[in-house]
């Protein structure tokens, strides 16, 4: 029940957060879910500038065999609370945000 709890709040607050800039997958078993980047944001980039600001979104690139069509992200939630939940999903928001923006400048 505390991963289900924790998944939930994940959708939640991505689905108030994130509309538009990062699309979260649900998932029914594991600790983590896959965000799918709009084609023209970096996921390699995304990943970086969270890291930056201590939110782990690893690109999703790094867990594949061969290249993909998709940019996306990992998003773990089985280690991090509710409140923990929330506060990554807003800066992941602020660091999508920001570089939208750059590239469409």
């Amino acid at each position: 029940l505390i991963y289900e709890e924790r998944h939930e709040a994940l959708i939640k607050v991505a689905q108030q957060k994130l509309s538009g800039l990062l699309e979260v997958e649900t998932t029914r078993s594991g600790l983590h879910t896959i965000a799918n980047l709009p084609r023209h944001l970096s996921e390699i980039e995304i990943s970086r500038a969270a890291e930056q600001l201590n939110v782990t979104a690893s690109p999703l690139g790094r867990f594949a065999l061969a290249p993909l069509k998709t940019q996306g992200l990992v998003l773990g939630f089985g280690g991090v609370n509710p409140q923990q939940i929330q506060a990554g999903v807003e800066v992941l928001a602020s660091v999508i945000e920001n570089h939208h923006k750059l590239k469409n400048s």
